[in-house]
């Protein structure tokens, strides 16, 4: 498993600071000493501060714990061209909030209003590593290594540079070029105080066992072992491996979201703890004539498997489907969007 414990790092790495997030000194210094309540009651009574409403709609998505809710927050914020001075970071977390429920494609296209509108460019670096992940698990594998080469190359002593190697040694390895993939991995091994070391020993390990290394898959292994005694370590099995993404009913008001994305739809008909009964499942659905895919994750440190048939083009075939699917297997299913 290469990308299930690296993703959820990093998309928590990734948040942004409150202090740099609220250019309202006021409401930063009350979200600072966590009063969450007098912020809200401050921005309600904010009329005399001269506060836009786009600025007014972008402090209401900062502050609300709902992610959904912040989203239509954010989105009203950006509603209309009207430039206020927190636009940057208004579609840097709706972009980032749509790469959290797996909407990889309508993440990239948030993120490319920065370079098409001029947006901030001081968060380029953080652009480039979220649009590099986000491309990835859309399968636009070239794209994702251009934008994590541009990360290196422009950013060289970023934070973000060394998750730059890790992102294209990751898209190497997806397209089955092992030899790229771990000389892109070695470049991160080297600086153990990064939080993408102890992936890149992970994913070293897997690499070389892929092409029956044993003695080096063993050596990147003991080495994660010695500095990380007692760590959870995930299953390597590639047939298995995850793509970061979450369940999410699809809900009226995500129309615009899927108007704007090439999306496909899954029906989820179940999860499992055990891939043996995961694969008993697609054999069945095989039987009956459905194609499905098997996707792993992670809950509480434990690995589960998902059952996904599909996919299909529009959401009217995968209601039908659906409907068919829990009349025959008695059971309630959802659809997401992938």
């Amino acid at each position: 498993m290469l990308r299930a414990s690296i993703l959820l790092l990093v998309v928590s790495s990734f948040l942004i600071s409150t202090q740099t997030v609220l250019a309202y000194a006021p409401l930063t210094d009350l979200l600072m000493a966590g009063k969450i309540e007098e912020a809200n009651q401050l921005l309600s009574n904010s009329d005399g501060n001269n506060l836009s409403e786009e600025t007014k709609e972008y402090y209401k998505g900062v502050l609300e714990f709902n992610g959904k809710l912040s989203a239509d927050f954010l989105r009203e914020s950006l509603r209309g061209d009207k430039d206020f001075t927190e636009r940057s970071l208004s579609v840097l977390r709706l972009a980032q909030y749509y790469y959290s429920i797996g909407f990889y494609v309508t993440c990239v296209n948030y993120l490319e209003e920065f370079e098409q509108n001029g947006l901030n460019s001081k968060y380029i670096d953080q652009i480039l590593w979220l649009r590099g992940f986000a491309n990835m698990n859309a399968g636009r594998y070239e794209e994702a290594k251009s934008d994590f080469s541009r990360l290196i190359d422009s950013y060289p002593s970023s934070d973000m540079t060394l998750w730059g190697f890790l992102g294209i040694g990751y898209c190497y390895y997806k397209e089955g070029d092992l030899s790229s993939a771990i000389k892109s991995f070695e470049r991160v091994k080297d600086t153990d105080t990064h939080p993408a070391f102890p992936q890149s020993l992970l994913a070293l390990s897997t690499c070389y066992k892929q092409i029956g290394n044993s003695r080096r898959t063993e050596h990147y292994l003991d080495i994660y072992n010695r500095k990380y005694p007692g760590s959870f370590i995930p299953d390597m099995d590639l047939a298995a491996e995850p793509m970061m993404q979450f369940d999410i009913p699809l809900q009226q008001s995500d129309m615009d979201a899927e108007e704007l994305v090439q999306a496909l739809y899954f029906i989820q008909v179940g999860s499992f703890s055990s891939r043996q009964n995961a694969q008993r499942m697609m054999n069945r659905l095989e039987q009956k004539g459905y194609n499905s895919t098997r996707e792993a994750f992670y809950e509480n440190r434990k690995i589960f498997y998902r059952i996904l048939v599909g996919p299909y083009t529009n959401r009217g075939e995968a209601r039908k489907h659906e409907k068919k699917l829990e009349s025959s297997e008695g059971d309630d299913f959802i659809i997401i969007l992938r």
